[in-house]
Formats: structure tokens, sequence, C-alpha cells
């Protein structure tokens, strides 16, 4: 009888002595800003909790199951006392007796029980982002529950550290006025070349008018279809994150709102390639230039809704719609520079006093 109980009293501890490390383990894991929120802790706690409490009746019940065997014999029992047993009493032993017969199951069983409630409460855990830490390759872990995540802005002019590599991390930081600094002599580079080829300086502005045209029909549909693409796999999650989801997590991180010029000249090579395709050789770095001024203006003019305080009217009214995308309406309003592709294609997002007086119908 010593012999199980000490037994017993083992397993428990050592169940007991695990799960307490690794509820540690998590709470340390859990960073500032963690996700998902309480609600989906409390369930997985609640069902490892009754597990383990199961596991712990097991053990208790060998426990008792051991005291009966041994007052039949006429040992003495803290359990059970053999004189003056009430219907009950007897209806207990008896039942006791029974599982006793089956002890070995039950020794595996609560085990099971006790090991079990622990694990569901590890594996049903979610992931959660530690913010002190490089965002990257963190990111991908969080599977279906990134979009959410990404979604849920932090407004703060800091932004957070990307990789653990010093120079990756330099590169992926840009000041806004580097764009302009390094873009506007291609594009007047371009310009010069085809004016070189014997095009007039109206048909130049027209070529570059035409291009300006075009990038904010690339602006469109880049913001809608690729950086707003649901992704749920790890390295979609990442890539994801690398190209638009850091800017909606963090809208007000001022070095990561413009994109690094060595990003922007690989993505360039086949955006050249091919207008070349479609348009005479004269007419290709006209066109080319447009479309790279056109860029140059949505970077320069997307940084200022962000940063800059306008005073007049349509600045102000196109910074309230672009801040309206990221913190009210965010899967419409997809266009930076104006809103004309969004009334085309019907993303126009509704004002805040017509969308409340829907709802009040």
């Amino acid at each position: 009888m010593t012999d199980l109980k000490r037994t017993a009293s083992l397993e428990a501890k050592a169940t007991v002595a695990r799960f307490l490390i690794f509820k540690n383990r998590r709470t340390r894991m859990a960073g500032e800003g963690g996700f998902p929120i309480n609600k989906y802790r409390v369930k997985t706690r609640g069902r490892g909790k009754i597990l383990s409490q199961l596991g712990a009746l097991s053990i208790f019940v060998r426990i008792c199951s051991e005291g009966v065997r041994t007052s039949d014999s006429r040992a003495s029992s803290p359990w059970i006392v053999r004189s003056g047993l009430s219907p009950a009493g007897i209806i207990l032993r008896n039942l006791l007796k029974l599982i006793m017969s089956n002890i070995a199951f039950f020794k595996h069983l609560s085990i099971f029980l006790c090991v079990l409630g622990i694990s569901i409460e590890m594996v049903a855990q979610p992931f959660t982002v530690d913010l002190n830490k490089p965002l990257v390759f963190q990111v991908g872990h969080l599977g279906e529950t990134y979009q959410e995540w990404v979604h849920q802005p932090i407004v703060s002019k800091e932004g957070p550290r990307f990789f653990a590599n010093g120079f990756v991390e330099f590169l992926t930081r840009t000041v806004w006025w580097v764009i302009p600094l390094v873009w506007l002599p291609v594009v007047c580079w371009a310009e010069y070349k085809s004016y070189q080829m014997g095009h007039t300086l109206s048909q130049l502005a027209a070529m570059v008018t035409f291009g300006i045209f075009v990038w904010s029909l690339m602006e469109y549909t880049l913001h809608r279809f690729l950086f707003h693409i649901q992704t749920k796999s790890y390295w979609g999650n990442t890539i994801h994150y690398l190209l638009h989801g850091c800017h909606h997590k963090h809208p007000m991180d001022g070095l990561r709102l413009v994109f690094p010029p060595a990003a922007t000249a690989i993505l360039l090579l086949p955006f050249w390639n091919l207008l070349k395709l479609m348009s005479t050789p004269s007419t290709t770095p006209a066109l080319f230039g447009g479309g790279l001024l056109g860029y140059v203006m949505y970077d320069v003019t997307h940084y200022y809704l962000h940063h800059g305080q306008p005073s007049s009217e349509v600045p102000r009214s196109l910074k309230r719609y672009h801040l309206n995308h990221h913190f009210r309406v965010q899967n419409k309003g997809f266009g930076i520079t104006s809103s004309f592709w969004d009334r085309i294609f019907g993303t126009l997002p509704a004002t805040k006093s017509a969308a409340l007086a829907e709802k009040s119908r």
C-alpha cells in the first residue's frame, strides 16, 4: 500500500512539474502585443484542466482501490474502515473492487490523461509574435491568424526590427527624399533619350502623361490584388509582410513607407522589357520615364499622406481617404494618389456618415 501511494504521489508531482514548466515557458514567450487574444487561451486551459483533473482522479481511484484490497485482507486502511460501513460505503467498496481488477488499465489511463491535458494546452495555444525580436521570420508562424493580426495597426513612429543582421536591416529602411534623389535623374535621362531620337517636347509631354496614367492603374492593381492578397502559409505570410503587411501593422513607421531603391531597381527591369515589347525603340524610354515619374509621385505622396499636415482641402481630403483605408475599411480605397480607379472598379469606401446611416436602417 505504501509503495503504491508513493508511486502515485511521484507521478502526480511529475505531472504538475511538467505542467508548470510548460506554463512558465509559454508565459515568457508571450511578448507585448501578443496575438491572438485571451479568448483562445481560456478555452484551451479549460480543456487542459479537465483532462488533468481526470488524470488525478484516476490516481486517487488507484489508491482507494488498493485500500479496499488491503481492508479485505484484514489490514488497516485509512480510507475505508471495515466495520460499520453504510450501504453507500458497501456500494463504493464493491465498485472499487471492480476497478481494482483492472488496475493496470487505470494506471496507464491516469498518466495518459494527465499528459494529454498538458499537451492539448501546449498544442492548441496559438503562436504569439514577440515584438521585441526581429519580426520577419516570426509572422509566418501565425498561419491563418496572420491576416487578422497584420490588420490590427500599432500606431507608433518607431518601427520594429525586421532582421537580426544589421546590414539587411539597414536595407529595409529608407528616408523619403531618397526616392526623388535617386529616380528623378533616371526620368530625365529616359526623356532625353527619346528626345535625341527625334521626338518633340509636346510628344514627350504626351508620352509622360500616358506613362503616369498607366502607373496609376498599376498602383491600384498592385495594391488591391498583390499587396492585399490573402495568405496563410509560412512563406506567403513572410513575403506579404515584407511587401505590404508591415505597413499596415505599423502605418506610421516613417522609414518603411517608401520602397527601397534596390528593390525598385529589380522590379523596373521587367517593366522596361515589357515596354520594349509593346512600343517602338524611340518611345520606350519616354514611356518608361513617365511611368517612373508616376511611381515617384506615388511614393512621395504616400509619405506625405501619413506624415504631412495639409492645409488645403484637396490634400486634406486625400489624407482622410487614405487613412480611412488603414483604420476603418481596409478592403476598399486602394488608390493612393487619387480615388479615380476606386470609382471605376467599385471599391470606393462609403463615408463615415453614409456608413452610419446604412447601419441605422
